[in-house]
């Protein structure tokens, strides 16, 4: 997978180094929340994204979605929708 930006080049060498995933996200998306606007970081970080996109893509409830990746549940719905 290609970086999108520093933060998620950084998680990516983390995961490989053998991190645990869920860490490495929570404690990455504090620094991303801290430095979005200031300099380039996206606001939304890509592996989320993509665990969004694969758990609607498998049927996942975007309640559920929602609650287990930290985001609202009417961005899991919108979401959803946009891939009809």
């Amino acid at each position: 997978m290609h970086a999108v930006d520093p933060l998620h080049d950084a998680a990516l060498s983390l995961a490989d180094a053998g991190l645990d995933a869920e860490t490495i996200r929570r404690v990455l998306a504090d620094v991303r929340r801290r430095w979005t606007g200031r300099v380039y970081v996206r606001s939304v970080d890509p592996l989320i994204d993509a665990e969004i996109s694969r758990r609607i893509a498998a049927g996942e409830h975007p309640e559920k979605i929602a609650r287990e990746t930290g985001r609202h549940r009417t961005t899991i719905i919108r979401r959803r929708r946009s891939t009809w």
